[in-house]
């Protein structure tokens, strides 16, 4: 067994990204959810579009944006019904650029740019969050978390594993979070620990995370979770490729963020690590951890 803590987070850690990344992702992630609903109910597909555009409205009221610096037919061709509503294109590009914006004026707003690694993270979750919040505002809060639980989030995360390929092996995902920690040292929003007990065996624990940093104003930790790491445990619950994760703690509802990995070819249907071995990753020596549960996880 072996045990890194990575102790990263930085509130100026900043990244180089393009708003227009996140543009393509917004559109295609709202054509998807407004699709869904509407293949449930074409009247509640209305209901939602209405709902969403008035979060959206709200949220960018005082937002300016040239928005010629965007083709979004060519963007919007291909999506059925955010193509048909310019009017929620441009709303979601507001929503984007309240965000993110260019850091100097010979900055093209199409182009990357440096900016501030919790501003980007806003600007690829919020979006997200209002998706799933217009459905808890049109059936109400306990009706409308159950339909976005069992209908919603199961078609996006169908939809998904439809279209991805198998992900890395186990021992790579392990290589890519100590690289990470390294390279991130100080350019990160995380604190977190990396557990690898075998070539088919890793965890990771966050203590700190930028998904919940970002959205924690909100002070609606059940809809932030819903609205993006749920449907990540959903697609989780009902892959059946080799790689498997499972996450039975979030940093939204719980002290802190578990994510197990496993080869489920080697170790078919694997237990999660107990809870109290979690809870003192990061917060005891790495050594005694070890030497108390080697063998036992």
């Amino acid at each position: 067994m072996e045990i890194v803590t990575y102790r990263n987070h930085n509130l100026k850690a900043a990244l180089e990204a393009k708003p227009i990344d996140i543009v393509k992702q917004a559109f295609l992630g709202v054509n998807l959810v407004i699709g869904f609903v509407n293949e449930i109910n074409t009247k509640l597909g209305d209901d939602y579009l209405t709902a969403f555009k008035k979060n959206l409205e709200h949220e960018t009221k005082n937002i300016e944006v040239d928005f010629a610096i965007y083709d979004l037919e060519e963007l919007t061709k291909e999506l059925t019904f955010v193509k048909k509503n310019q009017r929620l294109q441009k709303l979601i590009v507001k929503l984007i650029h309240k965000y993110m914006k260019p850091a100097r004026d010979d900055h093209n707003e199409q182009g990357e740019y440096e900016l501030l690694l919790l501003e980007w993270l806003k600007a690829y979750l919020l979006w997200r969050y209002y998706r799933t919040k217009s459905i808890i505002d049109i059936l109400g809060r306990e009706k409308g978390i159950k339909f976005w639980k069992e209908e919603i989030a199961v078609r996006l995360a169908d939809y998904t594993l439809e279209t991805s390929e198998e992900r890395p092996p186990i021992k790579e995902v392990a290589e890519g979070w100590m690289k990470a920690g390294v390279k991130n040292k100080e350019n990160s929003l995380m604190n977190f620990t990396v557990v690898v007990f075998d070539d088919y065996r890793t965890l990771v624990k966050f203590d700190i995370c930028g998904v919940h940093e970002a959205l924690k104003y909100l002070n609606d930790p059940e809809l932030t979770y819903l609205s993006y790491c749920f449907v990540g445990d959903v697609e989780d619950e009902r892959t059946t490729k080799v790689r498997r994760r499972r996450r039975t703690h979030s940093l939204h509802l719980n002290g802190f963020c578990d994510e197990f990995f496993w080869d489920n070819e080697v170790y078919p249907d694997a237990k999660q690590p107990p809870l109290d071995f979690m809870r003192k990753l990061g917060k005891e020596d790495a050594g005694k951890i070890i030497k108390e549960y080697q063998g036992k996880v």
